[in-house]
């Protein structure tokens, strides 16, 4: 998301979390040329042979209000340009609104998930949410994703009941934007 400014900055970032022992590389359509730079700069350095122990996990997000249609194409884009055929995790980015849940449990975004796992292009669904802890738990407990990326923070802890609650159900859980 930082880190695209060029193909050489990229290559950068990613040969040092290569060699620091980060496979997880996290991404989205909305974050300028990330995935672009992102799947050139894999391929120059599958080139090279360096890659993580056991390959790297690579996450893209779709937006929560897209038709069915333009859901596809966006994902189909996205592994173009990260110049792969599936992608480890996808995420509902952003379930902020109830409308947004239910787009992703019942909408276009339900039938995009399954087309998506039946045609073997994405290995497990998740979420990401700025939304309300009632929203977030329900969307938890709906059964329906995989990992959830929750806003953590020790000096908010809010939300570490939720994560919690996800690691209960069985859901991986990623911290994003710690302090």
């Amino acid at each position: 998301m930082r880190a695209v400014s060029s193909k050489d900055q990229m290559l950068s970032v990613l040969k040092a979390s290569v060699f620091s022992g980060i496979n997880h590389l996290e991404t989205a359509p909305a974050y300028s040329d990330a995935e672009t730079l992102l799947g050139e700069s894999i391929k120059t350095l599958k080139e090279k042979e360096i890659a993580p122990s056991g390959g790297w996990v690579i996450t893209s997000k779709v937006l929560p209000h897209l038709e069915l249609k333009e859901a596809k194409q966006s994902l189909l884009e996205t592994l173009a340009r990260l110049q792969i055929s599936k992608l480890d995790n996808l995420a509902v980015h952003g379930i902020n609104l109830p409308e947004h849940l239910d787009w992703a449990l019942n909408g276009a975004g339900a039938e995009l998930l399954r087309w998506a796992q039946e045609n073997e292009f994405i290995a497990q669904v998740g979420f990401s949410s700025h939304g309300p802890l009632s929203l977030i738990e329900e969307a938890v407990k709906s059964k329906r994703f995989q990992f959830c990326s929750l806003h953590l923070h020790l000096l908010d802890p809010e939300r570490i009941p939720l994560a919690l609650i996800a690691l209960k159900n069985g859901m991986g859980v990623m911290a994003i934007s710690p302090a």
